[in-house]
């Protein structure tokens, strides 16, 4: 799907393969994780500014884990 994509002009794909190729990207989704769900415990929130470095140079995103789905929606749409 990746290479499917890449062929059809998405040149920047976010795969969760991703987080083998930048190790940096574990931290990031475990503070959105922890904003999300812990935040009763004083983990801060997972805010635009986060998404935006995360996933804001991405064109499209594929294969994320399903509990990663209640965090998405408040990732902007470019």
């Amino acid at each position: 799907m990746w290479d499917a994509l890449k062929l059809l002009g998405y040149i920047d794909c976010y795969h969760m393969f991703n987080l083998m190729i930048d190790p940096d990207d574990n931290d990031m989704w475990i503070d959105a994780i922890n904003g999300k769900f812990f935040s009763h415990l004083g983990h801060k929130p997972f805010e635009k500014k986060d998404w935006d470095q995360l996933l804001g140079h991405c064109q499209v995103r594929l294969y994320h884990p399903h509990y990663m789905n209640p965090l998405l929606p408040q990732a902007p749409i470019n």
